[in-house]
């Protein structure tokens, strides 16, 4: 398998955050409004980036509108992240 068509199956992974390092998770509504906050600066974060393949003429590959994972860390406050992913086809 070639390397072009290795990189379409796989694409590209980019994490975004940690967001919002800040007090513990208190309540779950205000969790809830954290987290969308997060992930809304994750996507703008996500949006700054064009990604292409080895040469400039390539078309860039396309970003999977939501990210395929969502994390948090409630043990240490309220941190939340996000993966995206690129791909050629």
């Amino acid at each position: 398998m070639n390397r072009r068509a290795l990189l379409g199956q796989l694409g590209v992974l980019l994490s975004t955050g940690p967001y919002l390092m800040a007090a513990p998770a208190d309540d779950p509504e205000n969790e809830k409004a954290r987290a969308e906050t997060a992930l809304t600066a994750a996507r703008r974060e996500a949006d700054a980036y064009t990604i292409r393949f080895d040469d400039t003429d390539a078309p860039p590959m396309r970003r999977y509108p939501e990210p395929v994972l969502r994390w948090s860390n409630p043990e240490v406050g309220s941190i939340h992240g996000s993966v995206f992913l690129w791909t050629i086809n």
